[in-house]
């Protein structure tokens, strides 16, 4: 006969303790205790927590103080671990398709912009318009194959950062003023893909994530910052 648990999340709105986050939990007939984060909860009930969210299965590797969470249901998801307390998500950004079209495009727009430099007049600054665009491209084509996006969450701060060539969008979050993280589709003619926005006690949204190729990409991200935060996930 299988054991039953019940698990509350309790968020202070107010005073000193605001934005505070607790989750109490207990065995059926038993009494309610409370600990910090899902990582903090009695291995049985955060398996049974884990088996029930359909994500992800722990791995803990003995007496190396890391424990690392293992995708199992997408073999494409970002790698995840925990050291001393702090969860690392590392999100690559490789994408084969795009980095085909960038190998075949940027040589060709290479050749046209160094033609059109040679003209002479408007030519010659739509060529070089061209260029510094064919540029870019190449730039960006390289970051898609060796960049990946770090979130680093500990007691204080949400830290995202890309690298190791550089990129804007890094970002520094207190995670006490965080209230919830969501999953966006964002659809156009030709693609569809996703990010992920954290909302924040003063009623802000900030992006987390702008570009995830795969909802279980981003649903992964999300739910592992989730978990650590002790943050109960709203499905929309």
């Amino acid at each position: 006969m299988s054991e039953t648990f019940r698990l509350q999340w309790d968020r202070e709105l107010h005073g000193e303790r605001a934005g505070t986050r607790r989750i109490r939990f207990r065995r059926q007939g038993g009494e309610w205790a409370e600990v910090d984060s899902i990582d903090e909860l009695p291995e049985d009930v955060r398996a049974a927590y884990e088996k029930s969210r359909g994500t992800t299965e722990p791995d803990v590797q003995q007496g190396s103080g890391v424990h690392r969470v293992r995708p199992i249901r997408h073999r494409k998801l970002p790698q995840t671990r925990e050291i001393d307390r702090t969860l690392y998500i590392d999100h690559p950004w490789y994408n084969g398709c795009m980095v085909v079209m960038f190998l075949i495009a940027v040589p060709y727009m290479a050749y046209i912009s160094w033609d059109g430099i040679g003209q002479g007049g408007w030519i010659s600054v739509g060529g070089v318009l061209m260029f510094a665009l064919t540029s870019f491209l190449a730039y960006y084509g390289l970051c898609l194959i060796v960049n990946s996006t770090e979130f680093r969450v500990d007691g204080e701060f949400l830290t995202v950062r890309h690298g190791p060539l550089p990129w804007y969008g890094h970002r520094t979050i207190p995670v006490n003023e965080i209230v919830q993280l969501s999953t966006h589709m964002h659809r156009s003619r030709n693609n569809i893909h996703y990010s992920i926005r954290a909302m924040l006690r003063n009623g802000r949204s900030v992006q987390v994530l702008e570009y995830a190729d795969t909802e279980a990409q981003a649903r992964s991200i999300e739910r592992a910052i989730e978990r650590h935060l002790g943050i109960e996930d709203w499905e929309e």
